[in-house]
């Protein structure tokens, strides 16, 4: 996904950039960026020649909306009822005896797993170097930056 934004500081390799929130609207794969107009700062590797105040376009890298849908709500359902299934099976083999509350109890537990799976997956994303937002070109060079906190 690539944005348009504005830089506001640069320091270490790294510049604080704010998004036009206007992109977020059309956007849908994130959510995070803005809320209801307001436009979202990030970090965004920079590039060398890059100062406060340029208009840039920043990538940001990351699984479409597709792959997030089936990583969120596509996998945890599958194994909730993987649970479910698994629990009666057990229990019409009568090799243990359990009550009918223990497939409902084994399909919530099998559905945390898959959202700490999810979590663990996000976290490797978000240090992961090559997954990093950074600004790939230049479009104006030294337009007044933004203020602090608008």
């Amino acid at each position: 996904m690539r944005e348009e934004g504005v830089v506001c500081a640069v320091a270490a390799g790294l510049a604080r950039v704010k998004l036009n929130a206007a992109g977020c609207a059309r956007c849908g794969s994130c959510g995070v960026c803005s809320e209801k107009g307001r436009e979202a700062e990030i970090e965004a590797v920079a590039l060398p020649e890059t100062q406060p105040g340029d208009r840039v376009i920043v990538e940001i890298p990351g699984p479409g909306p597709a792959t997030s849908a089936v990583i969120l709500l596509l996998f945890p359902l599958i194994l909730f009822f993987a649970g479910l299934l698994l629990g009666e099976w057990l229990r019409a083999r009568g090799s243990v005896a359990l009550e009918s509350w223990f497939s409902f109890l084994l399909g919530l537990a099998l559905m945390a797993a898959a959202y700490l799976v999810a979590g663990a997956y996000d976290r490797r994303l978000r240090r992961a170097p090559d997954m990093q937002p950074r600004i790939v070109e230049i479009l104006a060079v030294g337009e007044a930056p933004p203020a602090a906190g608008q």
